[in-house]
């Protein structure tokens, strides 16, 4: 008697097919989701709302232990046992209610001990009486070990060998009715762990992106369209004025920007050791970030 249905192989390529779909979720979906998360989560680090977003980028994470869980499960998943599938040969154990509903499935499934025998109740029986017959056997055989005693146990042990096919038949269809079961149950867990990983990265995409700061964007220097009478601090030394310019030095602002202005100087006495071009007024334009220009009003006072 033969494994007619190939159960032992339908029940390896479902087992097979769990473990790379669990493995495609865990490779691309933790990557995908909890990395896009986490790069969000990152810009917001330092919001005072950081709890909704971090929340929300560890819920794909978990949903990828949660898919793994249910893949593992029915990988790991081990074959009925004889006793409790046919517990009429161990102790004439009565049929508990998991039992009876699992052989009645096998039967449906008729593999080739369903076809042969009719069904798994006379099957068992046939088991349960060359069972005995073997143990009757032994016992004669061990009471006087005579040649007829010995080919009278070997007969029973030969008659109760060709039924552990049909044993094994039953075995491999109820493990393959368990693991489909179990297959089902995994891909059903699967499918509602993706769904809520994508829900859980795109809120956490949108919680950070609302609780991120809005951008200022850079205040553009006014210009200087008609001549700006101001004043000239140091920031920084005034040491690269090709004239000597003090704090606070009155100026005209004759063109380009407020933060960079090209000023017009006034003239250094005569009597100076200052250079012969600084004598008369001179231009100069100072370099960035290098001085202060404070607008006076027409009073002199600050504008």
């Amino acid at each position: 008697m033969t494994d007619s249905g190939n159960y032992a192989a339908r029940a390896t390529a479902l087992r097979e097919t769990v473990k790379w779909v669990a493995a495609i979720f865990v490779g691309a979906g933790v990557i995908l989701f909890s990395g896009l998360s986490f790069t969000n989560i990152e810009k917001n680090a330092t919001s005072d709302n950081w709890f909704v977003p971090v929340l929300l980028a560890v819920i794909p994470v978990l949903a990828a232990a949660f898919a793994v869980r249910a893949g593992a499960q029915v990988i790991s998943r081990g074959s009925p046992d004889v006793g409790w599938l046919l517990p009429g040969l161990v102790d004439g154990k009565a049929l508990s209610e998991p039992a009876e509903s699992l052989r009645k499935e096998v039967e449906k499934l008729a593999p080739a001990t369903v076809v042969t025998y009719g069904d798994i109740k006379t099957f068992e029986a046939l088991l349960a009486d060359r069972q005995e017959r073997v143990r009757v056997a032994r016992t004669v055989y061990e009471g006087q070990t005579s040649s007829d005693n010995r080919r009278e146990l070997d007969a029973a042990y030969e008659r109760l060998a060709k039924l552990q096919e049909g044993v094994k038949d039953l075995l491999l269809c109820a493990d393959f009715i368990q693991v489909d079961k179990s297959c089902k149950s995994a891909r059903r867990k699967i499918f509602l762990a993706a769904l809520v990983a994508i829900l859980a990265a795109a809120g956490s995409g949108v919680a950070a992106a609302q609780l991120a700061p809005t951008p200022i964007e850079k205040v553009q220097a006014a210009p200087v369209t008609r001549p700006l009478d101001v004043r000239v601090y140091s920031e920084r030394g005034l040491s690269s004025a090709p004239c000597p310019v003090k704090e606070g030095q009155r100026a005209t602002a004759i063109g380009g920007t407020l933060t960079r202005p090209l000023l017009l100087m006034s003239a250094i006495p005569g009597n100076s050791q200052a250079s012969a071009e600084c004598h008369r007024p001179w231009r100069w334009a100072p370099l960035d970030d290098t001085v202060v220009i404070v607008p006076q009003g027409n009073d002199g006072g600050v504008g």
